[in-house]
């Protein structure tokens, strides 16, 4: 994992408050990508009601710019207001050419809500011509006749066409914007141009971010001006493209252009420098004023990573300040002065205006950063965050230098590790080698002057089993692994409940297949065998159901039962449960010795909670299918109890006449196949047969909203229907039918 595990790489730009527009008196208009209309008069941002739909014209915003650009009496001076959404439909057309939008002499198009919500979008298609050479199915984003403005949006997806024969190149530069004017605010990205300028092709540009493009060549081309912008992509700003207070990530001014205090990160090309810092040697470029610097390491230069904008503190050179720099703007303003009053009624005279003032110094392209070292605070409660190139506690990180460590998890505490907060925010171990080993590297490039990091324990641990071994079907279960993750899984359920760190509150999740392998014993000298127990208060669940996930006991042969210990499928300590399984094929133990059987209760399950199970073909002598346990919208079917008479070949018969439940705390929501002996209540639930197996007053079971096919007697029925007659013990209570 890279550095943007902690430092998260956000695109955002970091633009000044906004411009003024309070001297702009000319009209409002509105136009909504979502939710407008090109049919109303685009007079306010409301959705028309039912009463102002019947007028003429509707009041309401229009669709598309194209819409909005067509109000009757737009002009100069007006202002567009667009909502939040991607404009991407109707065109305008000029010169040789498909625009998304031709904005008005004099008219600001803004989007209100900013860039990162209002994009425009051109259309970039395959060169198909039509008769005049045009390409027929492509679509610059935006042109602007000078001096109209855009502010707020991202401009994405523009395409210039091919020019017809004969017809000037000029025509085809200008993927995202052509024409002049003026762009603040916005953003550009995924622009192509047949000829140049992916971006732009002439114009001003303030506060912009201009990120790469799929294909074609510069970016900028011929009479563009970049003040306080991020250029962000490898194509090169071409052909008298001046640059003020810029910061080149990639790419770089080229061929006479000029650049004053800006910061180049890649290159620096023939342009003619002033008060300008570049990691790359001089080159081709000249240094004008004598007060640039080349070859300067990214180590000594401060910007924020991702969006690289300029750290507050010293200047990395010492040159810049309201003089100089009103005196290179003053220059550069001459013929350009219309923007500035147009928004403002401000020039830059003496610095005003400049968005990276410090006092009395101006940034040049990026701050300084405090050479000063930096703290690096791990802590860890329960010892399970394992660290590498760093120690527990306080770690010096020394600024200009690259400091390498290693987060990665041990599995040997009661609580799992599942992440770490840095700074407050959290970073999960996730992922299918979920004890990965995350690498990050401390640099100069991050703004941040230390880290705390802190491992985050879960609150209850769940662990996974898996019987899978074929590696084709997923993950491998393997009792040597340690269970904490669905890729790491154990494989028999004896093995996962086994696990010393699973505690109360934990919960173990099986993955689909056929639980059959491995046994647990209720104690050393017991012969009451199951393959799980279930310890108190853990919940072992099928994640995917029971149609697709059992668990199977083992059921010996008659003539085998004194000799062969048969397998409960599930017993169940205290406050534990089991969830979602199919429950099949169990036995209780047998008493092996001479005499009467008095053991073996529960097969298929003993204890705990039995929930959205289905429980068949088990045995025991008391309770085939379930015994000592709660049954919630379970089903049991098929269950057998080892009746009076039978003969234990060690000895001994059984010594009741059993059922598939007995003694169950509660059955709820179910469906009960089996005769039922004793359970505490039944609610909700269809039983075959149900009965009390004791004549005491206080012994009784409480049947409440049921069905009971045939009673046994000892019953108290509430809201409830027998099938076939109420036993003279029994009482049918209130709302109960006797049928």
């Amino acid at each position: 994992m890279s550095a943007t595990m902690f430092v998260k790489q956000v695109f955002a730009m970091a633009v000044a408050a906004g411009l003024a527009f309070s001297l702009r008196a000319g009209k409002d208009y509105y136009v909504d990508a979502n939710n407008g209309d090109d049919a109303w008069d685009g007079s306010t941002a409301e959705i028309p009601t039912a009463e102002q739909l019947l007028l003429d014209p509707v009041p309401g915003p229009r669709k598309t710019l194209a819409g909005a650009m067509a109000i009757p009496g737009l002009t100069s001076g007006d202002t567009v207001h667009a909502a939040p959404g991607v404009y991407n439909e109707g065109g305008m057309e000029n010169t040789c050419g498909s625009n998304r939008v031709i904005v008005a002499a004099g008219v600001l198009l803004v989007g209100d809500q900013g860039a990162a919500v209002t994009t425009i979008e051109g259309k970039i298609s395959t060169e198909t011509g039509n008769s005049n050479g045009c390409s027929t199915d492509s679509m610059r984003a935006v042109y602007l006749t000078s001096p109209a403005v855009l502010k707020g949006f991202t401009v994405t997806k523009g395409r210039t066409n091919k020019p017809y024969p004969g017809g000037k190149d000029i025509n085809s530069a200008g993927g995202g914007v052509a024409g002049g004017g003026l762009v603040v605010d916005c953003v550009f990205s995924n622009n192509v141009a047949y000829h140049r300028g992916n971006a732009a092709i002439g114009g001003s540009f303030l506060r912009c971010y201009i990120g790469d493009d799929p294909a074609g060549t510069w970016s900028f081309y011929s009479g563009v001006y970049l003040i306080d912008c991020v250029y962000n992509t490898s194509k090169t700003a071409y052909s008298y493209c001046d640059a003020y207070n810029t910061t080149f990530v990639k790419g770089y001014n080229y061929s006479t252009a000029n650049a004053r205090n800006c910061l180049f990160l890649s290159g620096n090309g023939s342009a003619n420098l002033y008060n300008c810092i570049s990691t790359s040697a001089i080159g081709s470029a000249t240094d004008k004023d004598g007060k640039c610097h080349f070859g300067v390491a990214k180590a000594k230069i401060g910007y924020e990573a991702g969006t690289y904008r300029p750290l507050p503190g010293s200047l990395a050179v010492d040159a810049g300040n309201d003089a100089y720099y009103a005196a290179a703007t003053n220059g550069w303003t001459g013929t350009k002065k219309w923007w500035q009053t147009f928004i403002t009624g401000k020039d830059y005279a003496g610095g005003e205006g400049c968005a990276r003032r410090r006092g009395a110094s101006i940034d040049i392209g990026a701050g300084e950063v405090d050479p000063s070292a930096r703290a690096l605070t791990i802590s860890d409660a329960q010892t399970a965050l394992v660290v590498t190139g760093a120690e527990k506690g306080n770690t010096v990180l020394h600024s200009g230098e690259t400091n390498t460590f290693t987060l990665a998890r041990n599995y040997t505490t009661t609580k799992l590790l599942t992440g770490v907060t840095v700074n407050g925010e959290f970073f999960s171990f996730t992922g299918d080698d979920a004890d990965m080993t995350y690498t990050y590297t401390y640099g100069y490039d991050d703004p941040v002057t230390n880290f705390v990091v802190e491992a985050v324990y879960a609150a209850h641990n769940d662990w996974y089993v898996n019987p899978n071994v074929d590696p084709a079907n997923g993950p491998v279960g393997d009792d040597a692994n340690d269970g904490y993750t669905k890729y790491r899984p154990k494989r028999t359920l004896a093995g996962a409940m086994s696990n010393a760190l699973v505690a109360n509150g934990d919960t173990v999740h099986a993955a689909p297949g056929i639980y059959n392998e491995g046994t647990m014993a209720s104690s050393p000298t017991s012969t009451d065998t199951n393959r799980v127990i279930v310890k108190a208060g853990v919940g072992l669940v099928a994640d995917e159901g029971k149609e697709v996930t059992a668990i199977e006991g083992f059921v010996p042969e008659v003539s085998r039962r004194g000799t062969t210990d048969p397998i409960r499928c599930v017993s169940m300590e205290s406050g534990a449960y089991v969830k979602g399984f199919t429950i099949r094929k169990g036995m209780a133990s047998m008493n092996q010795g001479t005499g009467t059987i008095y053991g073996g209760t529960g097969g298929g399950v003993y204890g705990g909670a039995a929930i959205d199970c289905v429980i068949s073909n088990c045995y025991a002598v008391r309770g085939g299918g379930a015994g000592a346990a709660r049954l919630i919208r379970c089903r049991l079917t098929g269950n057998n109890c080892i009746r009076n008479g039978t003969t234990n070949p060690a000895g001994g018969i059984a010594s009741i006449t059993a059922a598939g439940v007995y003694s169950c705390a509660g059955v709820y929501d179910s469906v009960i196949g089996d005769p039922a002996t004793a359970p505490g209540k039944v609610v909700n639930s269809t039983v075959n047969s149900l009965t009390h197996n004791s004549g005491s007053s206080g012994s009784r079971v409480f049947v409440y909203n049921s069905y009971v096919e045939n009673d046994g007697g000892y019953l108290i029925l509430t809201n409830s229907i027998v099938r076939w007659g109420v036993k003279s013990t029994s009482h049918c209570g209130a709302g109960s039918l006797d049928l």
